[in-house]
């Protein structure tokens, strides 16, 4: 019996000491932020050689990115600080892949280590490590299919920082700053987050005036006049280089506000009623919306007032996929059968409801405490708490309008994603407090940092990349394609190729989609009679439209109908070829 209680004191002093060295490991902010900012590298290892340029969206804001890069100038309506920050990169480096690599890394790391930031702020270093961790390996957070998204996260953390951080009034008040700039430069929605929490101060300091607690105009105008100046001069120096503006910047926000609706109106709809519309949500929403709404494109408030029936319909089915939308957010899967994403998300996950039926029971464990403890109370909770709660509130209410009018794909709903988050920290602190296991947060933090390092492999390996190559290939033409009115024809990602090979807003191709104008050939109409209709610029013609008998005799003799190959090549994907209009300046 000595022996044995010999081993186990032994045992307990070792484990203590590890604890206490792992605790001293965490609360060195080197450490935590070095260990996280690898294990966020070692997910993303190789994304500089096997990843493609990204598709869709992000194409666009390139060409917004390259106004800065070669103008300064950017679009006001579409993430204008997002231009700014990505158009900086493309300065600089002078490569379109590079640029658009480095921007994705930095974004993940930024936003990673900004909630690392957060978490130890809110919770401790130790567990803030281990909530941090979780949110660097949910696939949503590490390779979101747009970049913008994740970027739209940045004003949400660092205002949500800021008042962790910083005094009471100076704090809120750059926070409001924050959420105003951050509507204006970054996401509309926050201006709903802007003003909620500006509301909540406004009463805040006019019931302090009446309790006699007035501060000084000096304290007044350095917290919340200050910053206000500086969101202000933010937005009005976007506003100055802007390329839209006035009436055509409310006409380019009208129009954007119409096509996302349309867009998620016909994906719900379609969602909810597969038979009855079998078409593109989002070429053909337009039919679907004119049948509903009596328009072709309305935006929300047009559909609300023509058809609330419909609208109520798509907000219900939107607020039944947000539980789905927060665990693809959360655990990177959905236990429903479905899915809250614009991309396929894994469904009916077995392992994704049992831990969600874990987490949900231990945030009700954890709030019935804090609950039963009194601290719910506004009067008994601190000031800087209060204002957390307030804070993430506010973000909470403007991201969840987001998900019931939009779509609560996990990217649209980050705002909500970390203030779930911050609940789960809060049920964890009080039940690992509770049962006396605070020691082991630390071990378990450095331990889950290890094993996720070891456990989730790098995502990018050999594959193919077909916008990379294409833009490779097509470098022989870039100068004739950033020509006003010049016009590429192209099978796959047509309009993603001429968006990588702009040089501004104002020098951009415009991209034919080849079996579109091949269906308009007849006997009367040639090839060669149809690419000079559209003022075809180049043709770049892969595996697949080189199988086209069309475009077979259109190549064959090199010179028929006045084009000429300038580059030809074989990839994984068989034979490629770009033609050029013979005669044309290079």
């Amino acid at each position: 019996m000595t022996g044995r209680s010999t081993t186990s004191a032994r045992v307990r002093r070792l484990a203590q000491r590890l604890a206490g060295y792992s605790e001293v490991a965490v609360a060195h902010p080197v450490v935590a932020y070095a260990a996280l900012a690898g294990l966020q590298v070692r997910i993303l290892w190789n994304i500089w050689k096997y990843a493609d340029l990204t598709t869709g969206d992000t194409s666009y804001y390139f060409v917004a990115a390259s106004s800065w890069a070669h103008g300064v100038q950017e679009n006001l309506i579409y993430y204008p600080l997002y231009d700014a920050f990505w158009g900086t990169i493309l300065a600089v480096v002078h490569n379109v892949y590079a640029a658009t690599i480095i921007q994705r890394v930095a974004i993940v790391l930024a936003v990673t280590l900004l909630v690392l930031a957060l978490m130890r702020s809110l919770f401790g270093p130790a567990l803030g490590l281990l909530l941090a961790t979780w949110w660097a390996i949910v696939p949503v957070n590490y390779a979101p299919l747009y970049e913008v998204h994740l970027f739209g996260a940045v004003p949400v953390l660092l205002a949500l920082l800021v008042v962790a951080r910083v005094p009471q009034r100076l704090g809120l008040g750059i926070a409001v700053a924050i959420l105003l700039a951050g509507s204006v430069l970054v996401r509309n929605e926050l201006l709903v987050a802007a003003v909620v929490l500006a509301t909540a101060i406004a009463i805040y300091e006019l019931r302090a005036l009446r309790g006699g607690r007035r501060a000084t105009r000096r304290a007044y105008l350095l917290a919340y006049g200050v910053p206000l100046a500086v969101a202000c001069l933010l937005i009005g120096g976007a506003y100055a280089r802007s390329y839209v503006q006035g009436n055509a910047a409310w006409q380019l926000l009208a129009a954007k506000e119409e096509s996302n609706f349309c867009e998620l109106y016909a994906v719900a709809y379609q969602q909810r009623h597969p038979a009855r519309f079998t078409g593109n949500p989002y070429t053909q929403c337009s039919i679907l919306t004119q049948q509903a709404f009596g328009r072709p494109m309305p935006t929300f408030f047009q559909a609300l007032a023509a058809n609330p029936r419909a609208v109520a319909g798509f907000a219900a089915w939107n607020a039944q996929l947000l539980p789905g939308g927060l665990q693809v957010g959360l655990l990177g899967a959905t236990a429903f059968d479905a899915d809250p994403d614009l991309t396929p998300a894994t469904e009916r996950s077995t392992y994704t409801l049992v831990l969600s039926l874990a987490i949900l029971i231990a945030v009700i464990a954890g709030l019935l405490i804090v609950a039963r403890e009194g601290r719910l109370s506004r009067r008994k909770m601190p000031p800087r708490t209060l204002w957390i709660v307030v804070t993430v509130a506010s973000i909470a209410v403007a991201t969840a309008i987001v998900a019931l009018t939009a779509r609560p794909w996990a990217e649209y709903i980050y705002g909500l994603t970390i203030s779930a988050l911050i609940v789960i920290g809060v049920a964890a602190a009080v039940l690992l407090r509770r049962i006396g296991a605070t020691r082991v947060i630390a071990p378990a933090a450095i331990g889950g940092v290890l094993v996720a390092a070891l456990a989730f492999p790098t995502v990018y390996s050999p594959g193919p990349r077909p916008i990379y190559d294409a833009v490779q290939h097509l470098q022989v033409v870039r100068a004739q394609l950033q020509r006003p009115g010049s016009v590429l024809v192209a099978e796959d990602n047509y309009n993603e190729l001429c968006n990588y090979l702009a040089y501004s807003a104002e020098r951009l191709c415009t991209g034919m989609y080849w079996p579109a104008l091949e269906a308009q050939i007849t006997a009367r109409t040639t090839v060669g009679m149809l690419l000079d209709r559209v003022h075809a610029t180049a043709i770049y013609a892969d595996a697949g439209m080189l199988a086209d008998p069309t475009i077979a005799r259109l190549v064959a003799p090199r010179r028929i109908h006045g084009w000429r190959e300038v580059a030809q090549g074989s990839g994984p994907d068989g034979p490629w070829l770009v033609l050029s209009r013979a005669g044309q300046p290079s």
